[in-house]
């Protein structure tokens, strides 16, 4: 018995040991390969992560505004904007207003019981408006004695009776501070009153703030009449998007607040903060119970609400005429008055919104503080980001590794799955930004170089025994059909509509070429269609092409004119170009509802135009150079329209530069010709009828540069 139980525990152990070695080769020597090799790739990943590339901070920034989109506030907000917009400037004239006429918006709003007013705007200069000065301009210029003996002092200089009103209320007066040259001591600017709080284990208080060198504030009489101010500044990421804004800013040895900060200080009566800081920096701000999390360079990571409009807004010239309930809508309100209107230029950019106010922006910061809504990117949470960077690298490698291939297919799937899941739970829930980005990178990298390591290893028996030629011979041919697969090939491309009809054909010279040609729609009502020709030939220029091609396709969306898409795809095409190739481009949009066709012509053929009105000929106008040779080229819109009925041949030079025995071009007056003879026939018709003139022109001779072609005949105007 003992015999036989023993047998069934070997035979239980043999049929667990097969299964699990079904799905991992442990121990095998192209398994270790791999994984050292994994390793190895994820130690470089790992050392990219620590180096934080500027061009990878970018992507972090477009993850951080995807997971902000992702979170919704759960209560209303609190401060509120007197705005100076466009309605107040059509009613009480252009900027600057009098002085007077802030004087009094100011006292309204002070009078209704605000709790402390933040005024986003600096007054550097006097008012040139003040009865004072233009008596004097008027006796300078015109020797005209102005009597003002009637009229009280404080009314005779704006100035005095804006600095009158200022003493009188909550004001929190905004400045700028400046980091460059030298400037003196701030006379707005109010110190805050800090104690310092070093976190446990750190050696010594270190603050590393944003330094200032001096700042640009308002008039003297302004500064004295003030018992608070704040800065103004923002600090936009390097691709100009404001996501954090300093709270505080060093200047000669004092820490200076915000508007926003100064503005909730006043109207909370809060005398004095705690600052945390460690060896890192700063590390939060403490306003009685309230924590604010920093960053070490005393930024805050910005909580938006949304777009633009989050917050309540009244309209200046609304309060001035007394549309507004002002104890309603104010009292015990901390308020910002500053302006939205497009001209005054106080707009950024933000996650949510292209142009959005600097005083919402204040306005938002100071919602977080007053909500207690923070987001936060703690000092440990680039060491935990490390941390999973190295971890997912070691597990993708172990499992493509050691695992079946349909394993190794579905992990690195779920591992950036529960990496993205994590990432936001821990925004939503924890309300601290952790970046998946490296993780995600690690896990891209090391699955795109090792499966393709495994595939190499696995071929690599097989590839010894196939010679040098017909290895050559058979990427050429599986380079002409991915080629051929990239450009489109099933005519017509768009049997649905019967706004244009349209047809293309393609012959390279030899295996691959580099010739293209491409249409979409962009939307509804736009079709876009581009023909182009690389410098070169074969392996190189195909791939030229296949890159091209697949610019103009992602990009085209985003660009607001075929010139903006041409300018960005050739200093995308001049960077890293060691062999300097180039492309003649050619890019259209046509409107389907009004034939208007906008292009730009980067030194391509010029088009063949069919119309009934002029006939057929060669549309003039380049836009430009050839696109890939230099960057930061310029380049320029044109446009014409096609009339229903209409159409545009567009080809490259292998058309018109075909060659006969005796080495004559079969030429663009040929082309024309041909054309002439073709204008009722369909596009499909004219592509067929070109193509077989120039291979009557070549004859015997070999082909000696890529043919494309494509016709676009506009048939009827698209109606809604």
């Amino acid at each position: 018995m003992r015999s036989l139980r023993s047998k069934k525990r070997k035979h239980f152990i043999a049929r667990k040991a097969d299964r699990y070695s079904a799905l991992f080769y442990i121990g095998s020597e192209t398994g270790r390969q791999i994984f050292f090799y994994g390793v190895f790739l994820t130690l470089i990943f790992l050392c990219i992560t620590l180096y934080n590339p500027s061009f990878l901070s970018s992507l972090e920034n477009k993850l951080y505004d995807t997971l902000i989109d992702a979170v919704e506030y759960e209560v209303p907000p609190i401060p509120l904007i007197v705005d100076i917009d466009e309605k107040s400037l059509a009613a009480l004239g252009q900027w600057p207003w009098p002085r007077y006429q802030i004087a009094k918006l100011l006292r309204l709003i002070s009078d209704a019981g605000a709790a402390s007013i933040g005024v986003d705007i600096l007054f550097p200069e006097p008012d040139r408006t003040s009865l004072n000065r233009v008596r004097q301009e008027l006796f300078i210029e015109l020797g005209i004695r102005l009597n003002l003996d009637n009229i009280p002092y404080q009314l005779r200089d704006n100035d005095v009776y804006l600095a009158n009103t200022l003493i009188q209320g909550p004001f929190i007066l905004g400045y700028k501070f400046f980091f460059s040259g030298t400037g003196n001591m701030p006379k707005a600017a109010i110190p805050l009153d800090l104690i310092f709080l070093n976190t446990p284990g750190s050696k010594e208080k270190q603050i590393s703030l944003y330094e200032a060198k001096g700042t640009i504030e308002s008039l003297p009489e302004f500064s004295k009449s003030m018992d608070g101010a704040g800065f103004v500044n923002v600090r936009p990421d390097a691709d100009g998007v404001i996501r954090r804004m300093p709270l505080l800013i060093e200047f000669d040895g004092k820490i200076y607040p915000s508007l926003a900060l100064a503005a909730v200080m006043k109207a909370k009566d809060i005398q004095k903060g705690v600052l945390k800081v460690s060896d890192m920096g700063v590390e939060a701000l403490y306003l009685d119970d309230t924590k604010i999390p920093l960053g070490p360079k005393g930024n805050l990571l910005i909580r938006y609400r949304g777009k633009k409009g989050s917050f309540d807004y009244i309209s200046a010239v609304d309060l001035l005429n007394g549309q507004v309930d002002v104890r309603e809508k104010l009292a015990n309100r901390i308020v910002f008055v500053g302006t939205s209107a497009t001209g005054l230029k106080d707009s950024y950019t933000t996650p949510f919104d292209t142009l959005f106010p600097g005083i919402e922006v204040n306005a938002t910061v100071a919602d977080n503080i007053l909500n207690n809504m923070f987001l936060s990117r703690p000092a440990w949470s680039r060491g935990g980001e490390i941390f999973i960077t190295l971890i997912s690298g070691v597990l993708v490698s172990f499992v493509l590794a050691f695992s079946t291939p349909l394993i190794s297919l579905i992990f690195p799937g779920i591992g950036l799955l529960f990496l993205w899941i994590g990432a936001l739970l821990m925004f939503k829930t924890a309300n601290i930004f952790f970046s998946p980005l490296y993780p995600w990178i690690t896990l891209i990298g090391c699955f795109a170089f090792l499966s393709l390591l495994r595939f190499r290893m696995a071929e690599k028996e097989s590839q010894k025994r196939v010679g040098q030629i017909h290895r050559i011979e058979s990427e050429l041919n599986v380079a002409r059909e991915i080629q051929r697969g990239v450009l489109p090939k099933v005519f017509p491309p768009f049997p649905d509509q019967k706004f244009v009809d349209l047809f293309a054909d393609y012959i390279p010279a030899r295996e691959v070429g580099g010739d293209l040609y491409d249409f979409f729609f962009m939307d509804e009502d736009h079709l876009c269609f581009t023909i182009g020709d690389v410098s070169d030939k074969g392996v190189p220029a195909s791939l030229f092409m296949v890159i091209t091609r697949t610019l103009i396709k992602n990009l085209a969306s985003f660009c607001s004119s075929p010139a903006d898409l041409m300018i960005r795809i050739n200093n995308i095409l001049c960077m890293d170009n060691p062999r300097a190739l180039f492309v003649t481009l050619f890019i259209g949009i046509l409107n389907l509802k009004t034939g208007k066709v906008t292009y730009a012509n980067g030194g391509h053929n010029l088009p063949v135009i069919f119309s009934a009105k002029q006939g057929i000929i060669f549309k003039q106008g380049i836009s430009g150079p050839v696109v890939g040779a230099m960057e930061e080229l310029p380049y320029t819109d044109l446009s014409f329209t096609l009339e229903p009925g209409d159409g545009i041949f567009l080809y490259t030079d292998g058309v018109t530069e075909a060659m006969d025995k005796e080495q004559k071009v079969f030429s663009d007056g040929q082309l024309l010709q041909v054309c002439s003879g073709l204008g009722k026939e369909s596009a499909t018709q004219i592509v067929t009828a070109v193509l077989s003139q120039v291979e009557l022109h070549v004859g015997t001779a070999p082909q000696s540069d890529d043919i494309a072609m494509m016709m676009l005949r506009f048939c009827k105007l698209k109606i809604d």
